[in-house]
């Protein structure tokens, strides 16, 4: 087994592999499927995936494979690699740049390492557990804002997979970190936000709400996050439960946090 240093090199390699093919396709790509009302997968998601899978079986034959277009491979591992091999399919789509490939392995339920990269700036940001973040190789901490009325807030938002009651309350959490902060911002990247927080450009992303992003929407951007300082729980305080993202997640300095808490559950 490779070292954690190793992992993330390796993790980095190929996120940046699949980066560069995404933004060949991009002109190309073509709509191959409409996985419900809001998500879609096209032609550069599924050779995106082939070559991050394919890379991860050459070295991992053994590993488990979490993918949002392939879905399990299960060869009852410790260790499953996380992929979303396109995040930010629809914008993608419509040739706008705020898309990544996001590429995580854990062993057990712990993330061990992680890696976002987008590739319309270049932008890699990694990390492994216990090693720090880093964004192009360098060292990343989050900011230490300490007033929410101060504090520049990224939110995933409410969207028609809720009911119609979860849609509404929702709405209204959203309203009250718009009163109480300096500036929300709603994300369609949730990994990318993570990783933003990270390196302190800002100061706190929430999903206020149950039924938020997927796992593999989170999972590398939520270690690059810890690593760089974040406190990270659900609505409750608890550690976030890869298993149960029903929920929502704060993360944030350890100033923020508690007051994120009061203002999301008042």
């Amino acid at each position: 087994m490779l070292s954690l240093k190793q992992l993330q090199r390796f993790t980095e390699t190929t996120a940046i592999k699949a980066g560069k093919l995404l933004l060949k396709e991009q002109s190309r790509a073509r709509i191959i499927q409409f996985k419900d009302i809001q998500d879609i997968a096209t032609t550069a998601d599924l050779k995106s995936e082939k070559l991050i899978i394919t890379d991860i079986k050459t070295i991992f034959p053994d590993h488990n494979i979490l993918s949002e277009e392939a879905g399990i491979i299960d060869h009852k591992s410790e260790y499953t690699w996380v992929i979303d091999p396109l995040d930010g399919t629809k914008e993608y789509a419509r040739g706008l740049p705020t898309y990544a490939v996001l590429i995580a392995c854990q062993k057990g339920a712990q993330i061990i390492t992680g890696c976002v990269y987008v590739p319309s700036s270049s932008d890699l940001y990694s990390a492994a557990q216990g090693s720090g973040a880093f964004h192009n190789n360098h060292s990343v901490r989050i900011s230490q804002q300490s007033q929410l009325n101060q504090a520049i807030v990224f939110s995933h938002l409410p969207n028609h997979r809720l009911t119609d009651s979860q849609f509404a309350l929702g709405w209204k959490t959203v309203s009250r970190i718009a009163d109480s902060s300096y500036r929300l911002r709603g994300t369609n990247m949730d990994a990318v936000s993570l990783c933003w927080l990270a390196q302190g450009g800002i100061d706190a992303y929430i999903v206020p709400f149950a039924k938020g992003p997927n796992w593999w929407d989170l999972a590398p951007g939520l270690l690059i996050a810890q690593e760089a300082g974040a406190k990270i729980t659900d609505l409750k305080g608890k550690p976030v439960n890869p298993h149960n993202l029903n929920q929502g997640i704060i993360a944030s300095n350890i100033h923020l946090h508690p007051q994120l808490l009061r203002v999301l559950n008042s």
